[in-house]
């Protein structure tokens, strides 16, 4: 029982994701990405955490930080030496030289 109920659950949580990231796309028409590790379909930078998995679809938002702590995932745009941690983007703080963590 307990695996039959895992199972409806995730078809659930599945399908949940897949509504609220079709939904956000029809409004707001961010480009759809297929997440890193393969899990599921996400939105590029929508500021919404569709790759819970890896955060591949928020590389250059702070939505999928709790994801990639530790991982430095934002390329800075004027200085492609410097990555910075999702939590610093869009922070208020400028941590690349240009400032494109904050733009």
């Amino acid at each position: 029982v307990q695996h039959e109920f895992e199972y409806i659950y995730q078809v659930l949580e599945d399908n949940r994701r897949n509504y609220n990231s079709l939904m956000r796309g029809i409004h707001h028409h961010e480009r759809q990405i297929k997440c890193a590790d393969g899990s599921s379909i996400g939105f590029e930078n929508d500021n919404y955490c569709d790759c819970v998995g890896d955060g591949s679809d928020e590389r250059s938002t702070s939505a999928c930080s709790h994801v990639t702590v530790g991982h430095r995932v934002f390329q800075c745009q004027n200085d492609r030496d410097t990555w910075i941690f999702a939590s610093r983007v869009g922070d208020g703080i400028m941590d690349c030289p240009d400032g494109s963590d904050e733009k």
